[in-house]
């Protein structure tokens, strides 16, 4: 899931975009945007998702976190115009 992140009067609007098809498997769309508060942390985006859509929740896995193409700790502030990746797991041989 890729998400776009710009800032609007101390409020950050976020497009997501799915890559992976993680977010159409679990939620039946392959876009979501949502509005965070300025100074939000990845983490909070995620669980804001999860609160908006409960089959997220339901997935509850161990995700990767992308900003700007590098792998950051959920406490990673979001800042306007990151880009933002969930990376779930995958597994293959």
């Amino acid at each position: 899931m890729k998400i776009k992140v710009m800032g609007i009067d101390q409020k950050i609007i976020c497009r997501a975009v799915d890559r992976t098809c993680f977010l159409r498997e679990r939620v039946g769309v392959g876009e979501i945007t949502k509005e965070i508060r300025e100074g939000s942390t990845v983490k909070e985006l995620w669980e804001a998702l999860k609160r908006d859509y409960p089959k997220l929740a339901a997935a509850e896995m161990r995700l990767l976190y992308a900003v700007n193409q590098d792998y950051v700790n959920g406490d990673h502030v979001l800042k306007d115009h990151d880009e933002i990746v969930f990376v779930p797991p995958v597994s293959g041989g």
